[in-house]
């Protein structure tokens, strides 16, 4: 290894430090962080950091449109710290919103735009993995995605109890180990069925309540815990083999399946089968054109034109 690439790969190890709370490494650096003042942030300081965010992608528009997404992404959730129902929960004086007058540039919505082909995806899982790696098979299969379009919290804590092998459909609801995302994500999701004879035979092999198999749930966690955590992250692997490039692979497949929905039901219905608040996430975001939608007008022959 060469001192360049020996240089980068202690970078990116140094960036990874902060998650290692095993080693200590998260506890440095959130003592490096606190010991910073809150007066070093300044609007002029916030505008700094993220024209020059931005100016580190370079002149790809592609990518400077991604670093605006996410300095914009980075800078409201910081900015809501500074909001009045959190002052008053912290009860301690703290200095002037450092985001008075910094404007926060929209870069527009992130549209989806579908590169998954689902019946050659859903075959490819059909022959390679439903006997050898069945729980990433029931994963796809069910709950992310091509069928269900379950967030992969709705699916990582969904039980068999939430199945309704009667009426065929999956009941994503509050239980004791499950908080809906909002109040609308609580909702019946239809299931074919094949579907549905697929979960029963899964089922009758299970010897657990959750669909999923993986370790006992952590409702109290306060990170982003998932029970099956091994099998998304071997999910994720397959999907990426199959030329899914977009950073978030599973979630891709909850938005091909609102896409599906869309296509052939309408935007509402796409809306109320991924559980969103508002159908302008749903558009904006999640759904990709499935059907063709051209204008067909005649056009004279070879021989008319010479008429003419």
């Amino acid at each position: 290894m060469g001192p360049v690439n020996l240089e980068e790969g202690l970078r990116r190890k140094a960036r990874r430090a902060k998650y290692d709370y095993v080693n200590g490494g998260r506890a440095a650096w959130l003592a490096k962080i606190d010991s910073q003042p809150l007066g070093i942030l300044t609007p002029e300081s916030v505008t700094g950091w993220r024209n020059a965010y931005v100016a580190k992608a370079g002149s790809d528009p592609v990518k400077r449109k991604s670093a605006e997404r996410s300095a914009a992404a980075y800078l409201r959730c910081a900015r809501s710290l500074f909001t009045a129902d959190i002052l008053l929960t912290l009860k301690v004086k703290l200095p002037p919103s450092p985001f008075a007058g910094v404007k926060l540039k929209d870069p527009g919505a992130q549209r989806y735009h579908s590169e998954v082909n689902p019946e050659w995806l859903l075959a490819c899982a059909q022959r390679e993995l439903r006997r050898q790696q069945p729980q990433q098979y029931l994963g796809l299969f069910l709950c992310l995605c091509l069928w269900a379009g379950l967030r992969r919290k709705e699916a990582d804590l969904l039980t068999w109890q939430q199945v309704d092998f009667t009426g065929g459909q999956i009941q994503i609801r509050r239980t004791k180990y499950f908080e809906p995302k909002t109040e609308e994500s609580q909702r019946d999701i239809d299931l074919s069925a094949p579907a549905i004879e697929v979960l029963r035979a899964f089922m009758e092999d299970s010897h657990s309540e959750f669909v999923l198999d993986g370790a006992a749930p952590a409702p109290a966690a306060t990170y982003d815990y998932y029970r099956c955590d091994g099998t998304w992250r071997d999910l994720h692997a397959w999907l990426r083999a199959k030329g899914i490039r977009q950073k978030k692979a599973i979630h891709s497949l909850r938005k091909e399946s609102g896409s599906l929905i869309a296509s052939n039901f309408g935007i509402e219905a796409a809306r109320q089968h991924l559980g969103h608040r508002d159908i302008r996430t749903t558009s904006s975001h999640y759904v990709a054109k499935k059907t063709r939608i051209e204008i067909n007008l005649p056009l004279s022959s070879k021989t008319d034109l010479a008429a003419v």
